[in-house]
Formats: structure tokens, C-alpha cells, sequence
């Protein structure tokens, strides 16, 4: 059976503000916390989260359910199969029910092989107050969790737990965004797309915490067009969400790559959005765009001074150490200050709002109640015409490339980078692409991206520094000749721009020679 729900994290330091919000505060006074343990189970070489499946068995009070969930990025609905089964917790080493799994569709991927090699990897103890409430013509099951994820094994590493989950039970489907929006005005609620068995599995493999590179959404050729739109744009929601948790966090390992990663997820999907434009353009399109290009602009901001700092100009022997320092120091303070808007933006109201409203776009939007012709159509066959087109646009764009200025050869690089970032997403789906012809295309892309973006990279640096050698000398006044002369080694080009436009033309070859399509 599907499950509808929806998950907003909150931190522990707000539940006391939670406990008041309007329409909560009567039934969490009447009602009764229970504990809730579940093992979450797997293969050593991780055969069921490889697969997009979760397995676990719940315990609450004296009742065990068994459950096999689809994982990987799912907002609403999720497939999931429960029973109630007969389990002693005290079993060592504790085991799944075999015959549950029987009734299920996973039993020849669950077979007994995979069964006999099944461990716990980790566990999830919280304590849980559920509770029904009514919104609109539905009727949603309210329950905060409090506790803990602990791994298995002698480490027991542990990840604190805090969130409300919205479920579904009966009624439009809307309404549970309804409910989302009007506790989230009341309170800090951020929508998550990380389910418990992610940060699990993260956390065994030692990866919660740290920067996640861009996924790859589960896609088949026997997709809709809507269903492969709503899948990506959730897999990319989801790999932002786990780089936003690191930029967000106290004591973040690695804010550097938290923002580059976050910025790719925001382009990945916006680059989603213009790919699938035919079909999901609504009245709501252009401001959902709107407001993912205002967040990439900030995360852009933040990147951009993360690199400048990284290529800072050796300093001359002319000039002191301390002299070299000023400007090195000012450009440090305008970085920290770019990564602290970045920041305050994903915490913002605004934001957790938008993320709500973005999401039941996907799942409710008027989008898909006028269908244009592309919602029902096999996905391969719709995306592969409007990839040829992206490509020839693209060969067209580019074709006297050597003689474009600056300008239009940024304009190439973001289209290849777009077209790189589309066709990613269905690489493996039959019937989109020659496999051979289309791991030669992206090759070529992404040489050609990179080759114009050191052109770009470096022209945009140099501009940007004369521009912060301006605002640094208005800000501080009289720099001093040895301070002005430091600044200005950052105003001196970097790369042979010869040697690069080279290879580019050499990588433009390689695309209009793919021809995957």
C-alpha cells in the first residue's frame, strides 16, 4: 500500500515552542508517549539499500510490525508493505520474518540467499506521541518522534532524532501540505526528504555529517513523463537538503564543498525544470523557478568567493606579509559574509516555506491536472526529443566558437553544463540514448564546460577583484603603496587562454561527433 507523509525536522531547543502551536497543544496534552524500537536490517554489501528497499521491524509496546519500504528520495508516496508478526526482541542475533517477505513483491529479490545473509546495521529508538487531527476533509495522523539512531556494531555511533510526521489516513492529499504550511508559520519546521533509513545507512557508512555528492534518481523506461519529473526533482531536493544539513550545522566538517554541492543540487534541478518545461509549465512555473534561480544566486555568491580565496596570487617580494594580509583579510570577511546569507536563506521562513509549496507543486500542481500531451507519454520517447533538441541548439550556439567573445562563451559553457546535467539523469534508461554514443556526449560536455569555465573563471576573477580593490580601498581608506601593490597581483591573469579555447573546440568536436540520439 502506498503511504502519504511528509517529515519536518525540528531542533530539540524548539520543542517547547512546538508544544504550543495552534491545534497541537490540546491533543499533546492528552496524549501518551510510547517508546518505538526498530532494527533496520541489510546485507554486509548493502544488497536491499542498492536496490531502493528498507527493512525493518518495529517494535512498540507488546505489537512488532515487519516492513518493507521504497526508499530513495520519495516525498508522498511511498511504496510499503507491514504485517504485525510474531518477533522476540531478544533473539540473538535478532532475525526477520521470512515469511512476511513472502507476501510481499520483493520475495525473489529478498530470496533465501539475501535472507541468510540479512544483519542489523542499525537502530532507531525514539519515543513517539501520536495523535489524530482533522484538516479540511482529511483526516492526518500527527506523531513526534524524540530519541536516537544508533549503528550496530562495537562503535554504536549515534544521531539525535526530532521530527513531527504528517500521515495521510484519509481525505485530499493537498490538505497535508495545508497542515505542513500553517505549522511551519508557527514555529522553525524545515520539510525533509532524508527518511530515518537514510540517515541510518549514512551514518553506518560513516557519511552523515559530510557533503553528498549529486545522486542518481531512479528512473525506467516504463515511466511517465510525470513520474520521472516528480522523481528527479525530489532526488535533487533530497541531495540539497543533505548539503544545507552541513551548512546549517554547528559544527560543520566542511562548509566548502557543503555549498558547491548544494549549489549543483539547485542547478541539477533547475536545469529538471527547463527540460520538462513542455509538460509542467502552469501558472506556478515561473515563480518555483524564480525562487530556486534567488537561492542558486546565493549559493553562486558563496562559491565564487570560495574559489577566489583558493587562488590567491603568491604574494611579491616587494610587498610584507602584513601588507599582503589586508586584502587577503577583507576578501576573507566577504566570504564568511556570503556563506552566512547562504545560510540564514535555507533557514529562513521563507525558504522552509517555498519548500512546501514546491513540493505539493510537484505532487498536486495544476501541471498535472491539464495534461499537455507529454504527462502520459513513455519518458524515453519524450526525453529523448527534447534532449536532440537541447543538442542542436547547443552545436548551433557554439559553432564559431573561437570567435564568440567572453560573453557568448559563457553563454555555450552553461548550456553544455545544462545539457550535461539532463542528460545524467537518464543515463541506463533504454530507448533515451545509444549507451556507447551517450557516455561520449557527456564526456564531451563535460570537457567543454570545464575548458570554457577556466576562460570564464578566470576573467571573472579578475573583474571581480578590480571591482573589490575598489570597494576594499573606499572602505579602508589610505591602503599604503606596499598593501595597493599586494592587491593588485590579484588583478593579473592565471591561465593560457590560447591552450584552453583549444581544447574546447577540441571537446566541440567530440559532441557534434557523438550523436547519441
Amino acid at each position: 500500500m502506498p503511504e502519504m507523509e511528509l517529515k519536518l525536522v525540528f531542533d530539540e531547543a524548539d520543542l517547547a515552542r512546538l508544544r504550543t502551536l495552534p491545534g497541537l497543544r490540546d491533543k499533546l496534552a492528552g496524549a501518551q508517549p510510547a517508546r518505538s524500537h526498530a532494527i533496520y536490517f541489510d546485507t554486509p554489501e548493502k544488497y536491499l539499500w542498492k536496490r531502493g528497499l528498507a527493512l525493518r521491524v518495529r517494535r512498540t509496546g507488546d505489537v512488532s510490525i515487519q516492513t518493507i519500504k521504497q526508499v530513495g528520495c520519495a516525498l508522498l508516496e511511498r511504496g510499503e508493505w507491514e504485517r504485525r508478526i510474531n518477533w522476540d526482541p531478544s533473539d540473538a542475533p535478532p532475525r526477520p520474518d521470512g515469511t512476511m517477505i513472502d507476501e510481499t513483491p520483493f520475495a525473489d529479490v529478498i530470496d533465501k540467499a539475501v535472507r541468510a545473509r540479512l544483519r542489523p546495521t542499525f537502530e532507531v529508538d525514539v519515543q513517539r506521541v501520536a495523535f489524530m487531527v482533522t484538516e479540511g476533509n482529511a483526516a492526518i495522523e500527527v506523531a513526534i518522534d524524540r530519541g536516537r539512531i544508533k549503528s550496530a556494531g562495537a562503535e554504536r555511533e549515534t544521531l539525535p532524532v526530532s521530527e513531527l510526521e504528517l500521515e495521510l489516513k484519509r481525505g485530499d492529499k493537498q490538505e497535508l501540505f495545508t497542515l505542513a504550511r500553517e505549522l511551519t508559520a508557527h514555529a522553525p519546521l524545515h520539510l525533509s526528504l532524508i527518511s530515518k533509513a537514510e540517515r541510518g545507512r549514512r551514518l553506518v557508512d560513516g557519511l552523515w555529517g559530510h557533503p553528498a555528492k549529486a545522486s542518481s534518481p531512479r528512473l525506467e523506461a516504463d515511466m511517465t513523463g510525470e513520474q520521472a519529473f516528480s522523481a528527479i526533482c525530489r532526488a535533487c531536493l533530497n541531495d540539497f537538503m543533505l548539503n544545507a544539513a552541513v551548512l546549517t550545522s554547528k559544527s560543520s566538517p566542511d562548509p566548502v564543498e557543503a555549498i558547491h554541492q548544494g549549489r549543483i543540487a539547485l542547478r541539477r534541478l533547475r536545469a529538471a525544470l527547463a527540460l520538462f518545461k513542455p509538460m509542467a509549465r502552469d501558472d506556478a512555473f515561473a515563480r518555483m523557478n524564480d525562487e530556486l534561480r534567488r537561492l542558486a544566486r546565493l549559493f553562486g555568491e558563496a562559491r565564487d568567493r570560495d574559489i577566489m580565496l583558493a587562488n590567491a596570487p603568491e604574494t611579491s617580494r616587494a610587498a610584507s606579509a602584513a601588507a599582503a594580509n589586508d586584502f587577503s583579510t577583507w576578501l576573507e570577511h566577504r566570504r564568511l559574509a556570503a556563506r552566512e546569507a547562504a545560510r540564514e536563506a535555507v533557514q529562513s521562513e521563507r525558504w522552509r516555506i517555498f519548500l512546501i509549496d514546491f513540493s505539493e507543486w510537484i505532487d498536486c500542481g495544476a501541471w498535472r491536472r491539464r495534461p499537455s500531451g507529454h504527462h502520459l507519454e513513455p519518458v524515453a520517447q519524450f526525453i529523448r526529443r527534447r534532449l536532440k533538441k537541447r543538442l542542436a541548439a547547443l552545436l548551433r550556439e557554439a559553432r564559431d566558437l573561437a570567435e564568440l567573445d567572453a560573453g557568448a562563451q559563457h553563454a555555450v559553457r552553461i548550456a553544455a553544463k545544462k545539457l550535461r546535467y539532463m542528460a545524467q539523469f537518464f543515463v541506463g534508461v533504454s530507448g533515451v540514448a545509444d549507451r556507447k554514443r551517450m557516455k561520449r556526449l557527456l564526456g564531451g560536455l563535460d570537457k567543454l564546460q570545464s575548458c570554457l569555465g577556466v576562460l570564464h573563471d578566470d576573467e571573472a576573477s579578475l573583474t571581480a577583484a578590480r571591482i573589490d580593490i575598489g570597494l576594499w580601498r573606499a572602505e579602508v581608506g589610505d591602503v599604503g603603496p606596499l598593501a595597493l601593490e599586494a592587491a593588485a597581483r590579484w588583478t593579473t591573469p592565471k591561465e593560457d587562454g590560447k591552450k584552453w579555447l583549444e581544447q574546447a573546440l577540441e571537446a566541440y568536436s567530440e559532441v557534434a561527433e557523438a550523436e547519441p540520439f
